[in-house]
């Protein structure tokens, strides 16, 4: 597509955007209600389901659009989110939820053992790091009149056990307490290797999987999150104290090739053993609301943390030569490697303060911001590293007749390590028009920055292979979206258009192609110089009689230059049932939800130790579920996996064929 013509078609987007108050509207965290007769409940036609209580926190993201999970090996193991095709990045959990901003980048396990309510998502509001949009937790410290204890237990039917736990209780009346626990345990990490027997359902769509051998790699994953949060209102506003403990010991897959037998491709063999990760977590935060006046309301809040990450038994990873002379004078050449063991410490201090006014367009001032000290700790080597962020902005928003609408203008400011400092506007809109014939557009623009993080700067990485790059420059970033949609109660049709552009991404160099005489320059963090791409996105949701059927599909239109390791096409979707029998006293609900991902590449290292592009087939997940509840408590099923995919959703990693589990929800108010 011409450069002139994407130009004009992004001005008039602008154009009518900013003419028509133009912002997305903003979905809401479903807040918590005690389980009806069915909790699986068909909520509305234009989004997939929320699950019940999870023991994953990735999955909370699924039900909001072109937001996807990607699981790394066992359920739970490792996970992150993905935003369809976008070339912008990843969504993030705000920074008040674990005192740290971009948890997913910075944690080697991602989302792995992270506790969470259910999830709002909102792609376009202002952030610190520039993340591709935020998901939020529903509001802690809401007064329950009756308490809530809210239990999810799950076992894998082979090994592993998991539990979520949502505790409310009103301590007097004025004080609440909220108590969130999340845990999982997969104790080993070990090979397998399916036998001619039995193994798995004869009827995986069309084939008889009992006679289809496969080898892989159950990776073992222990966490405990506890966190708890004390609520206290008072006359002229309310007050919290937070704290986070989070204990988990991973292990996780190298970036090296997963060999295939060539006669034989359900056979893998790794070339090394998995490395183990070890994450410490421990934040304490407060804050303060106040309403001095009937309309104005004043808010600040204060974080801090200690995130310990500890990696051992990493893979040897040369880095140069060392030439010396021994006592007799001959010239000896050696050989360097990094570390094996390597552990890093960011403490972390994060805050922001607000001011409101509720009166015409609800004008507000924002501003955030986060210190982020690293110490790097090598066996000969300790180093701390420092950078600040902050951002802040003004934000106007009201519902005007037909239109929802918020603005955001602002600026960013980067500390990078206490070399140089930068400055860099920041901006948003989005609204959401309520048209005639069950019409509703919507619209967003937004402009903001991503600045290289100490990891891409500063930190060797060995397990999950990445190399530093100082002369790193900051991502500029825009994103503009259309979207109409037919919405009635029982069925729902949207189109969409995106046009996404970036100047310095930050990628690694075998992104480009480059790099890849040795590991050390291929895995390094470089800027690509332009990007952009055109998309666009389809939904149709209806319900019928007892059944649900939702479908999204999203694809890559134009781009101007191809991003490897950025798939340019997806799918997502369920089928749901649900139905009540004796007398309505049972409830029962059978789901089937699938995400496919399309082809991308992946940098690996091969038998001879050399960097190596590796083809990510396109594949499908597909997971199975039924649930049946009784009075207070349901019994449910699933079967992750279930067409039994041989995929690779990233090199050095295997899936673990189909994963049965079974569990409880028990919801009680006492």
């Amino acid at each position: 597509m011409p450069k002139h013509i994407n130009r004009a078609i992004v001005a008039i987007i602008t154009v009518a955007s900013l003419a028509l108050t133009a912002f997305a509207q903003v979905l809401p965290s479903p807040t918590y209600t005690q389980p009806a007769r069915q909790d699986s409940v068909m909520v509305v036609p234009d989004r997939l389901d929320p699950h019940v209580r999870e023991n994953d926190a990735g999955r909370f993201g699924l039900i909001h659009s072109e937001v996807m999970q990607r699981l790394y090996d066992v359920s739970g193991q490792k996970s992150e989110w993905t935003l369809g095709t976008s070339i912008l990045g990843n969504p993030e959990l705000e920074p008040s939820a674990m005192g740290m901003a971009s948890i997913s980048r910075r944690y080697p396990a991602m989302l792995s053992g992270i506790y969470t309510t259910r999830l709002g998502y909102d792609p376009s509001r202002l952030s610190l790091n520039g993340e591709n949009g935020i998901l939020f937790e529903e509001r802690h410290g809401v007064p329950v009149d009756t308490p809530v204890t809210d239990v999810a237990w799950e076992r894998g039917a082979f090994a592993g056990n998991a539990l979520h736990l949502d505790f409310r209780r009103l301590i007097t009346d004025s004080v609440t307490l909220d108590f969130g626990v999340q845990s999982r345990s997969n104790k080993l990490s070990k090979e397998y290797d399916y036998q001619n027997v039995t193994s798995s359902p004869y009827f995986a769509l069309g084939r008889d999987s009992s006679s289809i051998p496969f080898t892989g790699r159950n990776i073992a994953v222990n966490s405990m999150h506890v966190q708890p949060v004390l609520t206290w209102r008072f006359g002229l506003g309310k007050a919290f104290f937070k704290m986070n403990y989070l204990s988990l010991e991973n292990a996780d897959n190298t970036s090296h090739k997963v060999l295939l037998d060539t006669l034989d491709l359900a056979k893998r063999t790794f070339q090394k053993p998995p490395y183990t990760i070890d994450e410490k977590v421990v934040t304490y935060g407060g804050g303060i609301e106040i309403y001095p006046m009937r309309k104005l309301t004043v808010a600040t809040s204060f974080h801090y943390g200690t995130h310990e990450i500890m990696e051992d038994s990493l893979a040897v990873i040369g880095y140069g030569t060392k030439t010396w002379r021994d006592t007799l004078g001959i010239q000896r050449t050696d050989s360097l490697y990094y570390d094996t063991e390597h552990n890093y410490t960011y403490n972390t201090v994060l805050g922001d303060a607000s001011i409101r006014y509720a009166t015409f367009l609800n004008p507000s001032v924002h501003f955030q911001y986060e210190f982020v000290n690293t110490d790097d700790e090598l066996t000969d080597f300790s180093k701390t590293y420092y950078q600040d962020r902050e951002i802040g902005y003004g934000q106007i928003s009201d519902t005007l007749s037909f239109v929802f609408f918020r603005a955001q203008a602002g600026m960013q400011r980067n500390s990078s390590l206490l070399d140089h400092v930068d400055f860099a506007p920041a901006y948003s809109a989005d609204a959401t028009f309520n048209l005639p014939f069950h019409l509703k557009l919507n619209a967003m623009l937004r402009h903001d920055n991503k600045f290289p993080d100490v990891k891409e700067i500063k930190l060797v990485e060995t397990g999950r292979l990445s190399f530093p790059n100082e002369n790193l420059d900051y991502e500029r970033r825009d994103r503009q979206a259309l979207n109409i949609g037919w919405y009635s109660r029982e069925v729902f049709y949207g189109l969409g258009l995106r046009h996404e552009s970036a100047k310095n991404l930050i990628k690694q160099r075998w992104v480009l192609g480059e790099g890849m005489e040795s590991v050390n320059e291929a895995f390094r963090w470089t800027n690509l110089g332009e990007a952009s791409t055109w998309d666009w996105l389809f939904k149709i949701g209806f319900r019928l009689g007892n059944w649900k059927f939702y479908l999204e599909r999203g694809q890559v239109l134009d781009r101007e230059e191809k991003i490897i390791d950025t798939p340019e096409l997806y799918y997502k979707g369920g089928i749901h049932w649900q139905n009540r029998f004796v007398q309505n006293r049972l409830g029962v609900s059978v789901r089937v939800d699938w995400q496919w991902f399309g082809d991308r590449y992946d940098c690996t290292v091969n038998e001879e130790g050399m960097p190596e592009l590796e083809h990510m087939k396109k594949y499908l997940a597909l997971d199975f579920e039924a649930r049946m509840q009784i009075l207070s408590f349901e019994l449910y099923s699933r079967i992750e996996n279930f067409n039994h995919s041989i995929y690779m959703p990233a090199s050095g990693y295997t899936p673990e064929g189909l994963r049965f589990a079974y569990g409880i929800v028990w919801t009680f108010g006492n």
